[in-house]
């Protein structure tokens, strides 16, 4: 079931990259085709569950935590586009369009501070709150927050936080994209895009074990090594898959996996023997 459900949203992802790096020009037809792919990809998502079930509660996190909210966000996300780029039709003033992108801007650093607690909770990687959080046990809380956010979402296929946990992903994705925005409409010279995928592609392949470089990512965030320390582990997950060609998959249950080995931290004892060596030689 949690196989599939990977495999359902690896197929989207890849589905998302090759609309938005299509030769079509009607950036507004790209965002369309990408919110009806994205809604597809929930809507089989949706046939799955009801067919196999989340057999237990470890299923259930993995679900709702690592799986359904990224699907989610991407219909937030296209979802938003497609309304930003309706209102810019509407208008030919460069002043509004400004005001528009601050509008949005404005209301993700509301919902961000609303939830910050919880998105900081997602953020560092903790697993302690994950039973109360990404299963469908907390009734009265998930109500009140499906009323907050999603109203289409069947009450039975959520546990609320993952509504949430979808919102703040696609608002990371949104604030990167209306920032981008506001800097050719400050010069007066405005040329739309999607803003999904990245401008470059990388011709490094990462061809060590997956598990390997889910090590270096943890040890990335837990070190603070990019943005001040300030940086979200999903936005140096997709990074990492995009510089390097490879896709991590759950890897909060890699994570785990390394936790559980009889010597956990290998890849970069590996990578540290490694560069003595290299130091070793380049002194005698």
């Amino acid at each position: 079931m949690i196989k599939k459900s990977n495999e359902i949203l690896n197929h989207l992802e890849s589905e998302l990259e090759i609309i938005s790096e299509s030769d079509q020009a009607d950036v507004s037809e790209k965002v369309t085709k990408s919110l009806k792919a994205s809604q597809n990809a929930l809507l089989i998502l949706r046939r799955l569950i009801n067919k196999e079930k989340l057999k237990s509660l470890a299923d259930e996190v993995v679900y709702f935590k690592c799986i359904q909210p990224k699907v989610l966000s991407y219909i937030i996300y296209f979802t938003t586009l497609r309304q930003y780029y309706f209102k810019r039709t509407q208008s030919c003033s460069l002043k509004l369009s400004k005001s528009i992108c601050k509008k949005y801007l404005k209301q993700i650093e509301q919902y961000c501070n609303e939830y910050q607690l919880f998105i900081r909770y997602y953020i560092s990687g903790n697993n302690e709150l994950d039973n109360s959080y990404f299963t469908r046990q907390l009734e009265s809380s998930k109500n009140l927050i499906i009323d907050e956010c999603l109203a289409f979402i069947d009450p039975d296929f959520t546990t609320g936080y993952d509504l949430i946990l979808a919102r703040s992903l696609a608002y990371d994705k949104l604030k990167l994209f209306f920032l981008n925005e506001l800097q050719p409409l400050k010069n007066g010279n405005y040329i739309p895009y999607i803003g999904y995928s990245s401008e470059t592609t990388s011709t490094v392949k990462w061809t060590y074990p997956k598990n390997a470089l889910v090590e270096l990512l943890y040890s990335f965030k837990e070190a603070g090594c990019f943005n001040n320390g300030e940086c979200d582990l999903n936005d140096i997950a997709q990074t990492l898959e995009k510089a390097f060609n490879i896709k991590l998959g759950n890897y909060y249950k890699t994570f785990k996996e390394i936790c559980q080995r009889e010597k956990p931290i290998q890849m970069l004892e590996k990578l540290n023997k490694s560069l003595s060596d290299k130091i070793d030689k380049s002194l005698d």
